[in-house]
């Protein structure tokens, strides 16, 4: 399962703040590298049906199904560079 960083953590709850429910990680097309499915990020005011919850530290991540195995033993990290906000998914060490 999807584990998430502190520092995602904290993000996310920011977010939550915000009025979200949390965060969504979905599949889109495959990515430009043909390496698989893309992944989509973005803020959800629930989760779909059938979607995985994944609570950390109240900071709630819902993965879509098809996204599932695509983040087995993954990490949700969080990155802010000159300002700008990036989620990245990384192997667990």
């Amino acid at each position: 399962m999807l584990a998430v960083t502190t520092d995602a953590a904290e993000v996310i709850r920011g977010l939550m703040d915000s009025g979200a429910a949390g965060l969504r990680i979905s599949t889109g097309p495959h990515s430009m590298n043909g390496s698989g499915p893309a992944l989509h990020v973005d803020l959800a005011e629930s989760p779909e049906a059938e979607d995985q919850i994944v609570d950390a530290d109240g900071a709630q991540v819902f993965v879509d199904p098809a996204a599932a195995p695509a983040l087995e033993d993954k990490v949700l990290d969080a990155e802010t560079d000159g300002g700008e906000l990036t989620f990245a998914v990384r192997e667990q060490e």
